[in-house]
């Protein structure tokens, strides 16, 4: 089972998640659902749901990267500042780097807390 200190921080991301899931398209909180369910019963389902979760997960981090590098170009190039829509994207933009940094910190914590997690995130496991 994961760290608790991993689960605390996955349920933050639900509740990040909830919160922005209505002003944008938010991939974010099934991923974070599916985190929760997978590592609570990592035993119960075997060690490639973990392989598979850990891909996903670090996947996702970089399609946060590209919205964020590709929304704060349109949104700077369309609307000068003091336009409601800046309000709304700094708002959106701060949450998807929250989420991104709780993954961050989520996957640093697993490589350092679990065998299993460390030696896929190294690869000495998955492209063996």
């Amino acid at each position: 089972m994961a760290p608790l200190i991993v689960i605390w921080l996955f349920y933050l991301g639900v509740l990040i998640s909830v919160a922005t899931c209505t002003l944008k398209a938010e991939f974010n909180l099934p991923l974070f659902i599916f985190a929760l369910f997978v590592l609570q019963n990592d035993q119960a389902y075997g060690k490639h749901h973990k392989v598979r979760f850990l891909a996903l997960f670090i996947f996702s981090i970089l399609v946060d990267i590209a919205w964020i590098v590709f929304w704060s170009t349109i949104w700077s190039k369309y609307y000068p500042p003091g336009y409601w829509e800046n309000k709304y994207h700094d708002y959106i933009r701060g949450a998807t780097i929250g989420i991104m940094g709780i993954k961050v910190i989520s996957l640093i914590i697993l490589a350092i807390r679990d065998p299993e997690a460390r030696s896929v995130l190294l690869c000495q496991r998955c492209c063996s």
